[in-house]
C-alpha cells in the first residue's frame, strides 16, 4: 500500500532496469494531466470537473489491482550487482574515448 502515498514508487518497482526513463515518463504524464486540467478549468463547471476526476479515480482503482496481480504472477527480476554500473563508473570508463570536453 506504499503506492497510495507515493505513486512514483510503483515505477521504481516495475521498471528496475530503466528507472530514469520510467520516472521521466511518469513526470511527463503528470505534467500533461496538469496542463489538461488547467486548460479546461475555465470552460467546465465544477460538476463536470468532479465527474472527470471521479472517472479517472475509478479507472485507477480498476487498473491498479490488475498491475499488482500481474507483478505478483510475473515478478520483476532484480538487477545483479556485477552487471549494474553507476553513471559515474560508466563515465570514468569511457574517459579514454572523450575527444573534447567543455568545462562549465
Amino acid at each position: 500500500m506504499l503506492v497510495l502515498f507515493c505513486p512514483a514508487a510503483l515505477y521504481g518497482i516495475l521498471f528496475v532496469r530503466h528507472k530514469e526513463a520510467a520516472f521521466a515518463n511518469y513526470r511527463m504524464w503528470e505534467s500533461l494531466g496538469f496542463v489538461i486540467a488547467f486548460a479546461y478549468s475555465t470552460f467546465l463547471c465544477l460538476e463536470y470537473k468532479l465527474y472527470i476526476l471521479l472517472a479517472v479515480l475509478l479507472l485507477t482503482v480498476i487498473t491498479y489491482p490488475i498491475v499488482e496481480y500481474h507483478e505478483h504472477k510475473n515478478p520483476t527480476a532484480p538487477i545483479k550487482e556485477e552487471s549494474h554500473h553507476s553513471h559515474k563508473q560508466t563515465a570514468e570508463a569511457d574517459d579514454s574515448k572523450t575527444i573534447s570536453q567543455t568545462l562549465v
